[in-house]
């Protein structure tokens, strides 16, 4: 039947049912030729993000939510008499709680430490908590990950006396397998055996940590992510693994790379930082199943362009030659007037073609130009071709005798 239609269409039908035949065939064997990449090979790099953030009453959260969310438990909010119950909640890998040696017996209770740390708090705009989270590196173990995780939260405890509420998750059923992450909730105020005491000094204002003798409260947390970076490096480092963590953003660490002269890794930083999309625009992204939100589309140019950094090598050497082509130009016409400030007096310039460097300083002429003049050999000085006669001019003078004219040029010269 199909032969039958294809005939009764004509030749030009069969010719382009063939080309299509053809073209799928070709898509086809492209297809199996091409080797799946493996997983392994998309951590190139671990990754590092730590963002720190308060919990306030201001915007409606509740401390007592937040953890039973993060730890997956339920808990009872004993101010407002809300329950809320995650015990349904997949994805946490493990929780614990850290808190001071002399912290009572409430710290280590999930229910009651948060309900104290709603009860210590009277504002309505009150900081109850403040929550860290961290990218743990997917290059690690789980027990791995999970002892990088307590050991930041023990340097919260231990520096502001604080207690500490880590919830480790796993990566999202239809998200990236690498995002292995820890949620930190502390408590704003220094526990104080069975109490909670005052603010802890990361929670002060600018100005009372001034009067104190302290740093501003961004320099704190810039420390802090310093910090998180060493502990992962010693940790990769543990476990035999290569790959390494940076705090800084690609800015600093391309003009850091530039002043220790490692033009290689200035020119490899040289990309699109990743645009962090978080939860709801995660959500949005994958009811749509695709990037459809504005955080979605910046981080897929942001990795397409970190995919691609090797084709843009050529466009980076470019703009590194458009800069050091002045600083070079310098540097020549210095090496040009320091040669000619310790060269010998010249010859006539009839026969010196080495003074056009003279003349390229004076006129301002392209320092590279003049190097190629430089290394030019004098024309006196340059080997002739013996089999190309170079005659000299000859003066003004008609005593001297003329070539003798041909035949053809003393018929023409008589006629009328």
């Amino acid at each position: 039947m199909f032969a039958r239609s294809l005939r009764k269409q004509g030749k030009g039908a069969l010719t382009t049912w063939l080309r299509q035949v053809r073209a799928a065939c070709r898509r086809q064997k492209r297809k199996a030729e091409q080797k799946p990449r493996p997983k392994a090979e998309r951590a190139i790099i671990a990754i590092y993000h730590a963002t720190t953030k308060p919990l306030s009453r201001s915007t409606g959260r509740s401390s007592v939510a937040a953890a039973a969310y993060r730890a997956g438990v339920a808990l009872v909010d004993a101010r407002t008499g809300m329950a809320h119950d995650f015990t349904r909640r997949a994805g946490v890998v493990e929780t614990s709680i850290l808190a001071p040696t002399d912290a009572g017996g409430f710290a280590s209770d999930r229910q009651a430490l948060w309900n104290a740390a709603e009860a210590a708090e009277k504002r309505k705009d009150s900081r109850t908590a403040r929550e860290w989270i961290l990218a743990l590196p997917s290059e690690l173990a789980a027990e791995q990950r999970a002892d990088l995780a307590r050991d930041f939260a023990r340097e919260l405890v231990e520096r502001y006396g604080v207690a500490a509420d880590v919830a480790i998750h796993a990566p999202a059923r239809d998200g990236d397998e690498r995002n292995h992450h820890a949620h930190i909730l502390c408590t704003t105020r220094v526990i104080e055996g069975d109490t909670l005491g005052e603010k802890s000094a990361l929670e002060l204002s600018d100005a009372k940590r001034k009067a104190l003798g302290l740093g501003s409260a961004a320099d704190e947390i810039s420390s802090l992510r310093e910090r998180l970076a060493e502990l992962a490096n010693a940790a990769l480092e543990k476990a035999g693994q290569s790959a390494r963590i940076n705090h800084r953003s690609l800015v600093d660490q391309q003009a850091a790379a530039a002043e220790r002269g490692d033009l290689a890794e200035a020119l490899a930083l040289q990309r699109e930082p990743q645009q962090h999309v978080g939860v709801h625009a995660t959500q949005l992204d994958r009811r749509a199943g695709r990037a459809v939100s504005e955080r979605g589309k910046l981080r897929e140019r942001a990795v397409a362009a970190a995919r691609h950094a090797r084709s843009a090598a050529a466009r980076w050497a470019k703009e590194l030659m458009d800069l050091m082509r002045p600083i070079a130009e310098k540097a020549v016409l210095a090496e040009i007037g320091a040669e000619l400030a310790t060269s010998p007096a010249p010859r006539a310039s009839s026969d010196m073609p080495a003074s056009r460097l003279a003349v390229a300083a004076t006129r301002k002429e392209s320092p590279l130009a003049a190097l190629k003049h430089k290394w030019r050999q004098p024309a006196a000085e340059m080997p002739k071709n013996p089999r190309i006669e170079h005659p000299k001019a000859r003066p003004n003078d008609s005593s001297q005798p003329r070539p003798e004219r041909r035949e053809h040029d003393k018929k023409w010269e008589h006629e009328p």
